[in-house]
């Protein structure tokens, strides 16, 4: 059953009270502090200037978080809790995200949280979405041992064990995962001609399986870092893409291993996704060059890829094989950042929302 992840409404003000004193009950105590905000709310968080989220399943409140202005303008994340049953899904890692990208959309600084060393999971999912510890000062609960921040504005150091999440209002990339083979496998039985141009493609049940492995075993040897791409409106897995031939120290990767369903196929899914691999690599890394390679053959990705502003920088020759064991030659282009920051990304962007127009009127 899917999870909604909603803003504060009267008729679940006490779910936050009972999910968070159910938490704090099990392993802390309920402090005065937390007895004023659980009860009130409104007055406590969102009259000051707060956000309530709740994760809704069937119309049942199973998990609460809050952004709590604090007094330098800076925002507090607070009052994650999930119900005992719903523990181990996921939940808290969803509202983590949705508070994320909530504070993003807030052009914050940074994001703050207190908690404690005891709860070694949560502390590694904290870090997982690259919070970092800091100085400890004056905490408002005594429970509190721990203050980790979340720099939103500034560059990171990529870290192939950090689980990036790149995400807006119509698509969410995450890491590829094992476990992912069930929401693709479809495509390999029914769609096997999308990976035609491919000798390692994911064409059948078997191929997508190695497919999956290689990469999340690439990740894991620090060379590659796939993809699995969610559209928000189908609900469902519509493809992968990957970055790959990692030259972090130069400032220099490749962007591809892409495919996508036929449905999706011809919409704004790709743009947006090589808008938000494009923003992430050139600022959030800072990277000076984003490479794409293409069969000289591939029209449709050839064109998808100058349709987005890639430069073609020559060709490879004999350099790939396809799904019939045919060598191909390899079309090379690219992206600099100076180009991203000057026109591409602001042309993708109007190129993004006149598709997402035109489809909405065909509705």
């Amino acid at each position: 059953m899917p999870i909604e992840i909603i803003e504060y409404i009267p008729k679940y003000k006490e779910d936050i009270k009972i999910l968070n004193i159910e938490w704090l009950s099990k392993y802390f105590t309920v402090e005065p502090i937390d007895m004023l905000q659980l009860s009130n709310p409104q007055v406590e968080i969102i009259d000051k200037g707060g956000i309530i989220y709740y994760a809704i399943i069937d119309q049942k409140v199973i998990g609460t978080a809050t952004l709590m202005k604090m007094e330098d303008s800076n925002y507090e994340l607070g009052k994650m809790a999930v119900t005992e049953k719903h523990q181990g899904a996921g939940i808290g890692k969803k509202l983590l995200i949705h508070c994320i990208n909530k504070a993003k959309d807030l052009n914050l600084n940074k994001l703050i949280l207190y908690s404690n060393t005891q709860l070694t999971s949560a502390i590694q999912m904290y870090s997982k979405f690259g919070f970092i510890e800091k100085e400890m000062d004056k905490p408002h609960y005594k429970r509190a041992n721990i203050k980790m921040e979340l720099d939103l504005m500034g560059n990171i150091t990529f870290d192939f064990e950090t689980d990036y999440i790149l995400e807006n209002e119509s698509i969410l990339l995450r890491p590829l995962e094992i476990s992912d083979y069930t929401y693709l496998e479809e495509y390999s039985i029914n769609e096997p001609e999308i990976w035609y141009y491919n000798a390692g493609g994911a064409d059948s049940p078997e191929k997508l399986r190695k497919y999956i492995e290689i990469a999340v075993n690439n990740r894991k040897n620090k060379l590659d870092y796939a993809f699995i791409v969610y559209d928000k409106n189908k609900k469902k897995h519509v493809g992968t893409s990957r970055f790959y031939d990692m030259q972090i120290p130069s400032k220099n990767i490749q962007l591809g291993f892409t495919w996508y369903c036929k449905s999706v196929q011809g919409t704004s899914i790709n743009k947006q996704c090589k808008y938000l691999l494009l923003q992430f690599a050139f600022e959030k890394i800072d990277l000076e060059r984003v490479g794409f390679r293409a069969s000289h053959l591939n029209e449709r990705s050839i064109n998808a890829m100058k349709s987005i502003g890639c430069t073609v920088e020559g060709f490879l020759r004999s350099f790939a094989i396809d799904s019939e064991g045919k060598r191909q030659d390899a079309i090379v282009l690219s992206i600099l950042k100076n180009e991203w920051f000057s026109e591409i990304k602001e042309k993708l962007n109007q190129k993004i929302n006149a598709i997402k127009l035109k489809d909405s009127s065909k509705s």
